[in-house]
């Protein structure tokens, strides 16, 4: 067992978000946003490194730990899953650490139908966005089990922190995990394309060689379900394109174009009585849509969420409307959240 294990068994029976572990101070938990040292002092540098070493080793990342900079990954204690990411700086390295999302079925996120739906898709491209936090990767392992269940295929997860890991059911699974098995996500792609991966889950699109990837992927017919950081279904496909110019990358933009099939953005609200609730902006795929992304005018769809006469889309503002008819939400408190104001004022008239 790691020395450094107590420390997780401690956040864990907490009511911290996160803990920072710093050698020669004491912890540091943050709770309820606000940073509060709290412990004995750890041990000096020489002596920190080699309990962040012992972690590694007893993860299987005592390369990848030698190597880089940075390097993020998941650990067990007695059940309890931690977030861990160990950084390098000129004072030596810090670990900060957190709560692993909890695994959820799909039909409980409160998923839209569509997007419920992207299990059953034969191929295409399923890419999900959010900030941190917001719920991407709880939702990606939902629709990964959904298709590890319902159906009979190869999926092969490509993951960066082995958040969630799967045992085969119906489809036959096979998890990457980059710096264990891959060196990256990108490899990590391409190795499950040569494997003859039905479906590939990537965790993350971090580089123009994961898109590039996720390209290749879509061309040769697997479904593909991913996430990125972003803050709208605009501001995603934006950021995807932008990975791969037009210039230099016309066949993979044109595969991701063609194989694109739902892109859902992820927010939660917080209610007057302090709960958690998912807001969801949708677009599904259309002659239009496509032609948009292949041709570079991804910004023109910004206008088509705020027209209430296309169909495919689902704004914000649609989903802000209904917490309100559910009495979730206050008009006020979802006109804080909502980023097309007049198209929010016009679903609130017709709610009424």
């Amino acid at each position: 067992m790691p020395a450094l294990d107590p420390y997780f068994k401690a956040l864990r029976d907490s009511h911290a978000e996160s803990l920072l572990l710093r050698a020669g101070e004491p912890p540091v938990w943050r709770v309820a946003g606000s940073l509060v040292p709290n412990g004995d002092p750890l041990p000096p540098a020489s002596e920190f490194e080699d309990l962040l070493l012992d972690l590694a080793t007893a993860n299987g990342l005592v390369d990848r730990y030698r190597e880089a900079a940075t390097m993020e990954f998941t650990h067990e204690t007695d059940g309890f899953r931690s977030r861990i990411q160990i950084v390098r700086d000129a004072n030596g390295r810090s670990a900060v650490v957190r709560r692993a999302p909890a695994r959820s079925d799909a039909a409980a996120l409160g998923l839209p139908p569509a997007l419920l739906d992207a299990p059953n898709l034969r191929h295409g491209l399923v890419l999900l966005s959010g900030a941190p936090g917001a719920g991407r990767t709880t939702t990606l392992a939902a629709l990964v089990d959904a298709v590890n269940n319902g159906h009979s295929r190869y999926l092969v997860v490509v993951d960066r922190t082995a958040e969630f890991t799967y045992e085969s059911n119906r489809s036959m699974v096979h998890q990457l995990m980059v710096g264990v098995h891959t060196p990256t996500l990108a490899a990590g792609i391409d190795t499950a394309l040569q494997a003859g991966a039905d479906v590939i889950a990537v965790t993350d699109i971090d580089s123009r060689e994961t898109a590039g990837a996720i390209a290749r992927a879509l061309d040769a017919g697997a479904l593909v379900l991913t996430a990125m950081a972003a803050h709208g279904v605009t501001d995603v496909l934006d950021r995807l394109l932008r990975l791969l110019p037009r210039e230099a990358c016309g066949y993979e933009r044109s595969c991701i174009a063609d194989g694109f099939a739902i892109a859902a953005h992820l927010q939660l609200a917080t209610t007057h009585e302090d709960e958690r609730i998912p807001l969801i902006e949708m677009a599904e795929a259309s002659a239009e849509i496509r032609a948009l992304m292949r041709e570079d005018r991804i910004d023109e769809l910004e206008e088509r969420f705020g027209d209430p006469r296309v169909e495919g889309l689902r704004c914000l503002e649609v989903a802000l409307a209904e917490r309100v008819r559910e009495g979730l939400l206050t008009q006020e408190e979802a006109i804080h959240y909502a980023r097309r104001r007049q198209r929010l004022e016009r679903e609130l008239v017709s709610a009424v």
